[in-house]
């Protein structure tokens, strides 16, 4: 016979895979649109290390926040804005500026 904690567990278990399965295609898709060529059979830990793990420095200067990277990663970070522009700018979600 089930009891309410084994009943609030399986819950748990269900929610937490839900959460999991969520994050993974957010994840897919932001490989897929977002990060574009090269980047197609990456796995998380490579795009983590390769993107998220950049060193860097946030400075605020002038009533602006700037991040601070090294020029070996600018590129990659520049293609990644500019992508994610464009993609919202084709959905409709901004308005494009000239």
């Amino acid at each position: 016979m089930w009891d309410i904690r084994g009943q609030r567990r399986i819950l748990c278990s269900a929610v937490f895979f839900a959460i999991g399965v969520l994050t993974y295609n957010l994840y897919c898709g932001f490989r897929a649109d977002a990060l574009g060529s090269g980047w197609e059979r990456a796995q998380v830990q490579t795009v983590r290390w390769r993107l998220f793990q950049t060193a860097g420095k946030i400075v605020r200067h002038g009533r602006q926040v700037w991040l601070k990277i090294s020029a070996a990663m600018l590129a990659t970070f520049a293609a990644v804005r500019n992508h994610c522009a464009r993609l919202l700018v084709e959905e409709g979600a901004v308005a494009e500026t000239s």
